[in-house]
């Protein structure tokens, strides 16, 4: 058996070792944590078994009972030390462990952790971030009020109340829109016509390939493009001197305009020549194609196109493709009520002209009366 001195000193050294941070439990609660914890020393094991051996002879004298009492106080003091001691190490191994890891991820961990959003308005060297100006919508036809619309103003006031831009507007139907510019057809006609000084002769006189391929009118297209070409080309036209108009004088003039056209026919066909106040021939119209033998004419048919056309007088003509151009007894019943319609409406019938290989005239034999 060691000296109790010697153990006693040893444990107390050991037990010398305490972390900052521990506080002493009671030791009964030391005692029982270090009887459960399976690494407890086997002198542990030995000591105890020696504690709680009960003396064999209840006799013994009242020196081994002093003894007995002194080796179970040592007993519980190395208890104790050992457990202490045991819980000394433990922290110190979980205490390098934990440093030692928050040493190595020290960084990541800064990298993964969010970090506060930086208040900009307390940093005093911080340059306030500012705020370009919203720009204005930009205005399209659909923005102006209906009266200015051009094909609402057109249709309101007329054609002659627009000016050339609006004019312009109304054929090119659409803007174009661009990374750099948007401009309504209004604009874009505005800038067509200032680039060609606001001439129109001289936009007329510009090809439609050399309107879309010209640079300082990025907007306008091949469609736009050859859409103001045909409107001036029609304008143009529309000026263009008349050719003089054929004057029909006689059945021989109404026969000889219409032989050309209908002596060769394969099938029957009825037209009217409509004629002004001068006798000038100015529109043909063919009324019905009918079959070989006959074609169904009637007065509403007829006179619907010189209504229409403001003429002051007609004359009807259709051919026979069998090539005798002698009347029917339906051709003369047709005569009779195209005459009768004409007096009523105030468009007298002048002639009734039958063409075949030679041509027939009703006015000419005296039938038309």
């Amino acid at each position: 058996m060691t000296d109790k001195r010697d153990t006693k000193y040893r444990f107390n050294r050991l037990s010398d070792f305490k972390m900052p941070e521990e506080t002493e439990k009671p030791r009964t609660a030391e005692a029982e944590a270090a009887f459960e914890s399976e690494a407890a020393n086997p002198s542990l094991t030995l000591i105890l078994n020696q504690t709680k051996a009960e003396p064999d002879n209840q006799n013994q004298d009242q020196n081994v009972k002093a003894e007995a009492k002194d080796s179970l106080t040592d007993a519980f003091d190395s208890i104790e030390s050992i457990g202490i001691h045991h819980k000394n190490a433990e922290a110190l191994s979980m205490r390098a462990g934990v440093q030692g890891q928050s040493d190595g991820n020290d960084g990541k961990a800064e990298e993964d952790q969010p970090k506060p959003p930086v208040d900009q308005s307390q940093n005093d060297d911080s340059v306030p971030e500012t705020k370009e100006p919203e720009k204005p919508k930009h205005m399209t036809i659909n923005d102006l009020p209906k009266d200015e619309k051009p094909r609402e103003k057109m249709l309101a006031y007329g054609a002659d109340v627009l000016s050339n831009a609006e004019l312009l507007a109304i054929i090119i139907g659409s803007g174009t829109k661009s990374v750099n510019e948007s401009l309504t057809a209004i604009e874009l006609s505005q800038k067509i016509l200032k680039h060609f000084g606001d001439d129109l002769t001289e936009l007329y006189g510009a090809s439609a390939e050399e309107l879309f391929r010209d640079d300082e009118l990025p907007g306008l297209g091949v469609a736009k493009a050859c859409k103001i070409k045909a409107a001036l080309e029609l304008g143009h036209r529309a000026h263009r001197p008349k050719k003089p108009l054929l004057k029909i004088s006689t059945s021989q003039d109404a026969a000889d305009y219409l032989m050309p056209d209908m002596k060769n026919l394969k099938q029957e066909e009825f037209v009217v020549l409509l004629l002004d106040s001068k006798n000038h021939l100015f529109k043909k119209e063919r009324v019905t194609k009918g079959t070989v033998n006959a074609s169904l004419v009637t007065p509403r048919e007829v006179f619907a196109f010189a209504v229409r056309q403001h003429a002051t007088g007609i004359i009807v003509a259709h051919n026979h493709p069998s090539g005798d151009p002698t009347p029917s007894q339906a051709d003369k019943s047709v005569t009779r009520e195209l005459l009768k319609s004409g007096e009523i409406i105030g468009i007298p019938l002048l002639d009734h002209i039958i063409i075949g290989n030679h041509y027939f005239s009703f006015l000419e034999e005296g039938i038309l009366c």
